[in-house]
């Protein structure tokens, strides 16, 4: 599980005040935990993004992770690595 932020801390230290959070995705129950979590400190009203990245592996199918979260997270950027 791995959960990313911008190393600017505060919302005026960014041009646009708008923060990213990227979070890193398997489909296990830690890591879906993890992105509600995550989703839960974006702010969308101030434009804040939620990026979701997900590397394909022999037992980790983005397909079908992407089905997982796409009801759980609305306006959602999804990176698939293989």
């Amino acid at each position: 599980m791995l959960i990313v932020k911008d190393q600017k801390s505060l919302r005026s230290q960014h041009p646009l005040g708008k923060l990213r959070y990227a979070v890193c995705v398997d489909g296990s129950d830690k890591s879906l935990r993890a992105l509600m979590f995550t989703n839960n400190l974006v702010d969308r009203s101030k434009g804040d993004q939620l990026i979701i990245i997900c590397v394909e592996t022999d037992s980790v199918k983005p397909a079908i992770i992407l089905e997982q979260v796409r009801g759980l997270v609305s306006n959602l950027f999804f990176i698939m690595v293989s």
